[in-house]
């Protein structure tokens, strides 16, 4: 079987989608299906990651603006539109692509898969997923998709890394006392939550028996600016490009972090969290699962001050009830069930294909 995935990454956005598209390419991986990544925009680094684990990268070379939704096909058709090249499967995660583009890679794929969060354009997709918690998610795609497409809705499908699973596995019973909290804003964290969040910690007493744990991606533009301030205090420790956050999570009795993929990390582990929304479509989830009662929902990164941040973890640190009602609500979202659910996007595509 031979996969596509079509994606794109910057500093400024696309981290999320492009860590859970290369999960499912990893998972995919495990079952013998081999996947080639196609972008437009990736940085050297996640560029440089995808050929350590082993998938090939086609660079898409023309200019990409939102108005210009065909200029990818002329390249793909070219690749993958040769006499016996035509792809088993497109996977297709870019929110400037919809049911036009979709159509006429047909013509180079068997079937295409969507992964989509926004649910404001039509696909013409055989399987689509989205993985967020949404109170109308049975309806959310009615008249966007067709007929015959399958749907995976809904955070039971969310495509996360093994590590997790592990976690998971042996997952603590949560008291609700708070002493380790989990900071961490995205890969690039474009709009400075990282540093807002270390400001906050400052504010704690040196001698404080609260342990906090930073994470800061490989794309974070103050990077070298969180480590120094981090030194002075003892009480924190800084994480790099760490590839245990299975493990910091299993570890924290609380977090602080964006919305987007990460949500669905935080709540397979049961870990309440504090979070700022830093995206338009991350939004309404956040809402959501702040009504349902898995988060605290502090609102937009514009309004969320270093002042408040700290005044809310003071407050939430200080009400082990809350915290406790926070980790089971998280839990409950995602079925309190041990099995490896991650890994029914998998099986919905290799059913498609063995069913011809």
């Amino acid at each position: 079987m031979r996969v596509a995935i079509r994606t794109d990454a910057s500093i400024q956005s696309g981290t999320g989608h492009f860590f859970r598209c290369l999960t499912l390419a990893q998972d995919l991986k495990l079952k013998g299906v081999d996947s080639v990544f196609v972008c437009r925009k990736l940085s050297q680094d996640l560029s440089r990651l995808l050929l350590e684990k082993g998938f090939p990268v086609l660079a898409l070379k023309r200019s990409f603006e939102e108005e210009d939704w065909d200029l990818d096909l002329p390249e793909m058709q070219l690749e993958f539109g040769r006499s016996g090249k035509r792809l088993d499967w497109l996977i297709v995660d870019q929110y400037s692509l919809d049911r036009r583009w979709e159509s006429q890679a047909r013509e180079f794929a068997k079937r295409i898969m969507v992964i989509d969060d926004l649910a404001n354009r039509k696909h013409d997709c055989d399987l689509l997923l989205d993985q967020n918690y949404y109170q109308d998610s049975a309806t959310r795609y009615l008249n966007l998709v067709p007929a015959h497409c399958v749907q995976l809705l809904g955070p039971e499908y969310a495509l996360l890394r093994s590590e997790f699973r592990i976690s998971r596995s042996k997952l603590r019973r949560r008291s609700g006392e708070v002493r380790r909290v989990l900071v961490f804003f995205g890969g690039s964290d474009p709009t400075g939550e990282s540093l807002k969040a270390v400001e906050g910690i400052e504010r704690f007493s040196s001698n404080t028996d609260m342990r906090f744990d930073l994470v800061v991606g490989a794309l974070n533009p103050s990077r070298e600016d969180l480590v120094a301030r981090a030194r002075k205090l003892p009480y924190l420790t800084v994480h790099t490009e760490t590839r245990q956050m299975g493990k910091l999570m299993e570890s924290a009795d609380l977090s602080l972090g964006a919305g987007g993929t990460t949500t669905w990390e935080r709540c397979r582990l049961g870990l309440p969290a504090l979070v700022t929304i830093v995206a338009g479509n991350q939004r309404q989830v956040a809402e959501e699962l702040s009504s349902f009662g898995a988060i605290q929902n502090l609102g937009w990164h514009e309004d969320v001050s270093t002042d408040f941040l700290y005044e809310s973890m003071v407050s939430v640190c200080g009400d082990r009830d809350r915290v406790r009602n926070m980790s089971q609500k998280a839990l409950e979202v995602m079925g309190t069930s041990l099995d490896s659910n991650e890994l029914k996007a998998v099986g919905a595509i290799l059913e498609a294909d063995f069913a011809g």
